[in-house]
């Protein structure tokens, strides 16, 4: 179970747009880049998100694991939703 809880807590550090990570990340570039800020934080969230995706997809194949290919379908359609 301590493996379960510390990768959902490095998953929602991460800076994507639909987890805490991102709204952190948000809140300070909104304090440094008021004016930029939002064009950075989609910048960096689509680019956490490509790249997580690569590796889950990876990953996916890897293992034969089906069900991470839910989780990358999910975490993509939430990121670009929220970065929208």
């Amino acid at each position: 179970f301590a493996c379960i809880n510390l990768f959902i807590g490095f998953f929602t550090m991460l800076p994507l747009a639909s987890t805490d990570g991102g709204e952190v990340l948000k809140v300070v570039l909104e304090e440094f880049f008021s004016q930029k800020a939002k064009i950075i934080f989609k910048t960096i969230s689509v680019s956490f998100c490509a790249v997580i995706s690569a590796i889950l997809i990876f990953l996916a194949f890897y293992t034969k694991n089906f069900f991470l290919f839910i989780a990358v379908v999910y975490m993509i359609f939430c990121a670009m939703k929220k970065a929208a």
